[in-house]
């Protein structure tokens, strides 16, 4: 589960315009860094679920890249005026013989909540 930090400060400040295209491109880059058969979606508000599918030890790279990619990425709010976030994610792995969706979701959730309380902009595992 991902959040984009400090969300509704880019909302209030910029304005819903400038938000929904913070969305827009986050879940660009994030799309252009998984795999074909990997899926992100927009779980509610800035939150994303990004399921990335048969998977070793990779898939810490993967979400390291994804934290890198959207710190490096600069979203132009104006002519020539930019804005850049961080994003915190929390991960469990899906262990679909004893746990259901829902519980795992429950999982990377309370990771999410750890990486945001850690000072945010950090990926946190289950």
């Amino acid at each position: 589960m991902m959040d984009i930090d400090n969300f509704k400060k880019i909302n209030d400040v910029y304005g819903h315009i400038i938000g929904d295209k913070v969305l827009v491109e986050s879940a660009s880059l994030i799309r252009n860094l998984i795999g074909p058969e990997d899926i992100v979606g927009r779980y509610g508000g800035e939150e994303f679920i990004i399921i990335l599918k048969n998977r070793n030890n990779n898939f810490k790279d993967t979400l390291e890249r994804i934290r890198r990619g959207i710190e490096q990425l600069s979203i132009e709010i104006n002519n020539d005026e930019y804005i850049n976030i961080t994003v915190s994610i929390g991960v469990a792995k899906f262990d679909v013989k004893n746990m259901t969706l829902e519980e795992n979701i429950a999982l990377a959730d309370k990771s999410l909540y750890k990486a945001k309380n850690l000072g945010k902009n950090i990926v946190v595992y289950w």
